[in-house]
């Protein structure tokens, strides 16, 4: 029995760090997406593409009010590449954020384990 509780016990613990790694992987899918979303549509970092007045431009981020700021066009290709891009890097994003909340619930199951490594009779 003692050596049941214990093998959960790393079972959970190897969970763990796969759920954690997904996780981090998943972050990194979303900044990959987040690079290519700027590289394709043409877009400086620190700036973001929106249409204004149906034209598809991309203006600054800050600096003022947003009607005093250069806007740059772009095309219709770019514009959509910028979208595309944004989109999927928020699903990956959404992905490493669950992956994280299961390991937050792995590892409080492991401190409770932790706590009192015997299973309830």
């Amino acid at each position: 029995m003692q050596r049941w509780v214990r093998a959960c016990g790393w079972t959970v613990f190897g969970c763990f760090f796969a759920v954690f790694a997904a996780a981090v992987a998943s972050f990194s899918v979303a900044m990959w997406y987040e690079y290519r979303k700027h590289d394709l549509a043409g877009v400086p970092w620190h700036h973001r593409a929106d249409r204004f007045d149906g034209q598809p431009t991309y203006v600054a981020r800050g600096g003022g009010p947003l009607k005093n700021r250069v806007k740059t066009p772009l095309t219709e290709e770019q514009f959509q590449a910028w979208e595309e891009n944004g989109n999927e890097g928020r699903k990956w994003a959404l992905r490493g954020l669950l992956c994280l909340a299961g390991a937050g619930i792995l590892a409080l199951c492991l401190r409770a384990w932790r706590a009192n490594p015997t299973l309830p009779t």
